[in-house]
């Protein structure tokens, strides 16, 4: 791309001028990427396209306007470009073959000192059926290199399209496990919150209303020993034993399903987690708490409502 916002200027205003004695200047270079069908069907209907094929096969473009047509067969016909608005007539074979020796001494000069995309180029010969320009593109993308040739102060100014399948781009695969540090660290230091969830239960309209202060709901055996962990999204990722430790109510992990949601990769969790004991209060009533995680439940376990949940 480089060379060609460079350099294409003097390489085809020499290869104009010993091909037929014609003096133009180029403005408005221009370089796109898009994939043939898109290019295809936003190419002007007066147009005149020349297949191309570079060294390995593949297939490329020079496409030359309806402007650009005339004034080439003007000064090949009539030893000058005339200043005359184009007729807008479609393109026809005798317009192909006064062309093609523009386009076969434009791609030889920009071979001859190109590299890259635009190296390696040859005219295979004009095309002009669109279907059949579609299947020797294919669908893959194309970097279209554009210019305007201007064929004589205040005479014709017509543009030409260079395309070459679009240069492929190199990238590193993304080394696995790479972190920022940074980043995981921060995450590390927030605060996330753990759930530590007891039991639910399904009371009835009628015992719901009920309800009052005092009013004991009746809990199963398993609720003093088993819970569940959820990350803030709701979703169990761990269950656990209850006990103590410390004096504090605490949940050993017994098992591990995914990791949370919330949290980034991360050591593996300690063994043991505390829970508030506020939170647990409800579960010292109607039974002893076990001292150690690997106490028995009491037989019965039972829930109380106090004043403050009441309210």
């Amino acid at each position: 791309m480089a060379w060609w916002q460079g350099d294409v200027d003097r390489v085809v205003r020499k290869a104009c001028k010993q091909q037929f004695d014609l003096d133009v200047k180029l403005s408005g270079l221009v370089g796109r990427q898009a994939h043939a069908p898109a290019a295809l069907d936003e190419m002007p209907k007066i147009a005149l396209p020349f297949l191309l094929r570079k060294a390995g096969g593949e297939a490329a473009l020079f496409v030359l306007d309806g402007t650009l047509i005339d004034g080439l067969i003007e000064q090949q016909i009539l030893g000058k470009v005339m200043p005359m608005e184009r007729i807008d007539r479609p393109v026809t074979k005798i317009d192909a073959g006064l062309s093609e020796g523009f386009v076969v001494a434009a791609i030889a000069a920009i071979c001859a000192e190109a590299h890259g995309q635009l190296a390696g180029l040859s005219v295979a010969g004009p095309e002009q059926d669109r279907a059949a320009l579609r299947l020797a593109l294919g669908e893959g993308a194309y970097d279209i290199l554009s210019a305007e040739m201007d064929m004589g102060p205040g005479v014709k100014t017509g543009r030409f399209e260079i395309w070459v399948p679009a240069a492929a781009v190199e990238t590193k695969p993304k080394a696995k496990g790479a972190r920022n540090a940074d980043m995981v660290a921060m995450l590390q230091d927030c605060e996330v919150e753990l759930t530590a969830y007891l039991h639910g239960c399904a009371p009835t309209g009628k015992e719901l209303m009920s309800l009052d202060v005092g009013s004991v709901l009746s809990l199963p055996k398993a609720a003093l020993t088993d819970v569940e962990l959820t990350d803030c999204s709701g979703q169990v990722f761990g269950k656990g034993r209850l006990g103590q430790l410390d004096g504090a109510r605490a949940v050993r992990l017994t098992s591990l399903s995914h990791a949370p949601a919330s949290l980034p990769p991360a050591p593996q969790p300690a063994s043991i987690a505390l829970v508030e004991t506020a939170a647990l209060a409800a579960t010292d009533q109607g039974g002893v708490a076990p001292e150690k995680t690997d106490a028995a439940p009491t037989e019965r376990a039972a829930a109380i409502v106090d004043e403050s949940a009441a309210s």
